[in-house]
This record gives structure tokens, sequence and C-alpha cells, in this order.
């Protein structure tokens, strides 16, 4: 028999994936909804001193891009070129996300919900574990 804090343990993880709420860090919420390019076009800015710049014909822009973080901070950015695409759901159900590639680095971002309903771009960077993301917002 299992003791009660493993039970409740599991049965919050089983709500979470249910949710589809455990793959977002900070509380947020999936988007839930299909996302147009429409929506993706223009600029982007983060909480974490970047910018993004999504194209309508694919192409991309980014200005200190974190693609890489250790435990408390980011350690990698990039700045350039590159192109993205949504990433459609699979099967299983999972959310779209959008697949963004700077210098060779392919990163996925994910959909979620901001104020009102808004759109926020997610980009979970490093160790899920840590918790530590860029959000951004559409300018």
């Amino acid at each position: 028999m299992r003791s009660r804090p493993a039970s409740a343990a599991a049965l919050s993880c089983a709500l979470l994936l249910l949710t589809g709420c455990a793959y977002l860090t900070g509380g947020l919420s999936p988007y839930g909804k299909d996302v147009t390019a429409d929506q993706l076009t223009g600029s982007w800015t983060g909480d974490c001193n970047s910018t993004l710049t999504i194209n309508a014909d694919l192409t991309a822009s980014a200005t200190d891009f974190p693609v890489a973080a250790d435990s408390s901070t980011f350690t990698t950015r990039v700045s350039g070129a590159g192109t993205w695409r949504i990433v459609p759901r699979e099967k299983n159900d999972r959310p779209e996300k959008l697949d963004l590639t700077f210098d060779s680095k392919g990163n996925e971002v994910d959909f979620a919900q901001g104020p009102h309903g808004s759109l926020i771009l997610s980009d979970q960077v490093g160790d899920p574990d840590l918790g530590i993301a860029c959000r951004y917002t559409h300018d």
C-alpha cells in the first residue's frame, strides 16, 4: 500500500500531465488554440533582454536569443538570421510548438497563454527542472 505523500505526489503528476501544463514553466498554461502564421509575424520582446522578429516568408532574426543555460543564468546566446516553422500537434495531442533555427541550433518554443488570452512564446532553456525560460510578448 502506498503512503499518503506518495499517493498525493502521483495524483499531482497525473493531473499535470492530463491538463497539459507540465511542459511549461512558471505556471503558464498552454495557449489551447491552433496558432497561425499571422499571429506570429512581427516583433517579439523577451523578458531576458532578447528580441525576435518573425517574418511571413518563414525567416526570422534574433538578438541575444538564449540557447544554453546553467543552473541560474543563460550561458550562450545567438544573434542573426534563421528560419521558423510551426510544429503540428502529434497523435498524443501534444500542443503545437514553434521551431526556430539560428546558427544550426534548433529550439522548440512553447505557445503559452498570457493575460486576457494573449499569445506568449515561452522558450525553455537548458534543463527543464531548473525552470530557466525566456518569455516573449508581441510588440
